[in-house]
């Protein structure tokens, strides 16, 4: 019975670091027009973050985006700051960039996408993939049949 209870744990256990495909999503994107004020060099003494989680642990960020993921809402519009991995990704044709944030365990990942403002080329104007960046920006979502992705808007990117 032990060894049963045992095997079934394992298994809820692994099963929640899977992934599901999803098919016949659509995420399009129209970036904002960027403000002449963008250009004005951002220091720490010059921002305000209506959510700072770039000095929290990986776990308090890890479960600070589970809750955007749930209520996504309730983050739309605040001015966000986060650290992590860059990580690419251009399945959808074009290459997106997003800052993403490992669990404790490191199984699973948890990320926001970004959208810089500015003329940024890849790969002239990023760091490798992997590389530990900051990100700011101002939240949003875009909602599709099957899955949510969040969003920085007219973001910043540095490295740390």
């Amino acid at each position: 019975m032990r060894k049963v209870l045992t095997a079934l744990l394992c298994v809820f256990l692994l099963a929640g670091c899977g992934s599901k495909e999803h098919k016949n999503k659509t995420v399009v994107y129209t970036p904002k027009p960027a403000e002449e004020s963008a250009a004005e060099e951002i220091t720490e003494e010059t921002v305000k973050y209506d959510i700072d989680l770039a000095d929290m642990s990986s776990t308090v960020i890890f479960a600070e985006i589970s809750n955007m993921m749930n209520a996504p809402q309730d983050y739309e519009g605040k001015y966000i700051r986060i650290k992590g991995f860059l990580k690419l990704d251009d399945s959808e044709g074009e290459m997106l960039f997003n800052c993403v944030v490992p669990d404790a365990t490191q199984c699973c990942l948890n990320g926001i996408r970004f959208y810089r403002t500015g003329e940024y080329k890849y790969p002239d104007d990023y760091p490798e993939e992997g590389t530990e960046i900051i990100v700011e920006g101002t939240f949003s979502y875009i909602e599709d049949t099957y899955l949510t992705v969040l969003c920085l808007d007219d973001a910043v990117m540095y490295m740390d």
